[in-house]
């Protein structure tokens, strides 16, 4: 079992990124503002709350981001408190003024949590000083906010101050490194995700980060059995099999700890209460059909009459069959028509969205041929498609582009979209001396993302911040983080299309816009 803890010199020279058996100590800190919520009133400006406020604007959009491209009414706003006179640890309050429990023999953590009908995470938060996996008779927890107000009625956001006054997250990012299998991808993850923690403590957030080697189930088991700090985290990212999965999502819910899958599209426990604590990034696509039947329908109301196109030994039927079903449910026509059967006449008698049924590279070929031998460059022709798809070499792309080539997919990065995208290519090659990886989804662009994502959450608002999901800015460069409750877990669901043209361009656009 090897961990360690990142330093702040670290994250600046990256010199000893590789070596588990050095162990850095340290705590990246900065302090942290009180915060309180504001709602918008009508005809207010970010520049006019900063006034009221004895704020500058800048205030504002540090701890709201987005709101630099303008505020609506109604929106909830975290606001700094000026000269803040709170205490910097819980134990300051006054014992009289706190609503307790006492654990008696056979509690535990997750047991008393069910008991107030709150999440494990709610209650861990109320008390930072407590170890989940601990509990003795005779022990008290607190069950009620300083005030005395119950925990369940509280605020969805608040934020106990840690024993240090710092709202310090910290995080255990579990990695499958080992010396048999290549692990180029995960040290690319890794390598995006100190990026994203680098900018996260430049904007003023406190993190610490244990990196633990976790090769395989037998290793993940130990981490679990014998670290002394796993426990205490309150963010863990790893596992790489669905066993992995069940046994971080298990321990993750029992101690209120926030687990986050990024790697592999696994199956979950049908346990509703994993939702509280559990975020799958990689989701089965099976899942997403619902999604991807609703947004194809709206695309195809631009004017185009889908044309589904059969071919032998199909890998997409189940996708084609739900996107079929939505747009029988909104009574929109479409056809269907065996490749074989695809002639010119027919591609003549009206404008189609035309969709095969099979992502393979060979028959995406084929299609194109069949299209380029009987139409030619055909603007009334739109072909729609797979993620698969952007894995394809680039004369397949621009045979596709000349066709207005649409894709949908849950991730896509490109550093030519926007100015972002640019600037993350050229600091990795800066940091790390090589260019992004070619992986489909790109590891250090999804590391970028994750750690910019949730520890941004957890930092602003703490445990709870699965009830603030509509708040959290989706600025990912390869995912923008969409999340539904399913019966055990959150699970992210965004789409986008991305459509290509004939010199090798494409744009990105939310599923469902045109």
């Amino acid at each position: 079992m090897h961990c360690f803890n990142l330093s702040r010199q670290s994250v600046v020279k990256l010199l000893t990124l590789f070596l588990l058996s050095v162990t850095f100590a340290g705590i990246m800190s900065a302090q942290k503002p009180i915060l309180k919520e504001y709602t918008v009133q009508k005809g207010e400006t970010v520049y006019s709350i900063a006034k009221r406020n004895g704020l500058k604007e800048q205030d504002i959009y540090r701890h709201n981001p987005g709101t630099e491209l303008g505020i609506r009414e109604g929106q909830t706003l975290l606001i700094p408190v000026q000269n803040a006179k709170l205490p910097t640890t819980i134990k300051d309050v006054p014992p009289t003024h706190l609503g307790t429990y006492t654990i008696v023999a056979g509690d535990t953590f997750y047991a008393v949590a069910r008991k107030f009908n709150i999440s494990p995470a709610i209650l861990r938060q109320y008390n930072p000083d407590i170890d989940p996996d601990k509990l003795n008779p005779g022990m008290v927890l607190r069950v009620a906010m300083p005030d005395g107000t119950p925990i369940e009625e509280a605020a969805d956001h608040v934020v106990v101050i840690g024993e240090n006054g710092l709202n310090t997250v910290r995080v255990a990012l579990l990695l499958p490194w080992d010396q048999v299998t290549d692990p180029d991808r995960y040290v690319r993850f890794y390598e995006g995700f100190l990026m994203g923690v680098e900018e996260l403590r430049r904007n003023g957030i406190s993190m610490s980060l244990e990196v633990c080697e976790a090769p395989n189930e037998r290793e993940v088991r130990n981490l679990l059995t014998q670290s002394r700090t796993l426990g205490k985290a309150d963010l863990i990212i790893g596992g790489q099999s669905v066993p992995e999965i069940n046994l971080l999502a298990d321990f993750a819910r029992k101690r209120g700890i926030t687990y986050v899958s990024p790697f592999i599209a696994a199956p979950v426990h049908k346990d509703k209460n994993n939702a509280q604590s559990y975020f799958r990034l990689n989701t089965p696509q099976e899942e997403l059909y619902p999604y991807l039947g609703t947004a194809f329908a709206r695309f195809a109301k631009g004017g185009k009459k889908p044309l589904f196109v059969t071919i032998p030994g199909a890998n997409h039927t189940a996708a084609v069959a739900a996107m079929k079903r939505e747009l029988s449910s909104q009574k929109i026509p479409f056809e269907t028509v065996a490749l074989s059967q695809l002639s010119a006449k027919k591609l003549a008698s009206s404008a189609y969205i035309i969709v095969p049924d099979d992502s393979k590279a060979p028959s995406l070929s084929r299609l194109l041929d069949l299209l380029e031998a009987q139409s030619g460059a055909n603007s009334r022709i739109t072909l729609f498609g797979y993620p698969e798809w952007q894995s394809y070499n680039p004369t397949l792309l621009n045979r596709l582009g000349a066709y207005n080539g649409t894709i949908y997919t849950t991730f896509f990065y490109d550093p030519g979209l926007d100015g972002e995208s640019e600037r993350f290519r050229k600091s990795y090659i800066a940091w790390f001396g090589k260019n992004i990886d070619s992986y489909f989804p790109k590891y250090s662009v999804l590391g970028y993302d994750v750690a910019r994502f949730f520890i941004r959450a957890m930092a602003t608002y703490g445990a709870a911040f699965p009830k603030s999901l509509a708040q959290l800015p989706a600025d990912g460069l390869q995912n923008d983080f969409n999340f539904r409750s399913s019966d055990g877990a959150y699970s992210s669901v965004n789409l986008f299309f991305v459509t290509y043209d004939d010199k090798g361009n494409m744009t990105r656009r939310k599923a469902g816009s045109r």
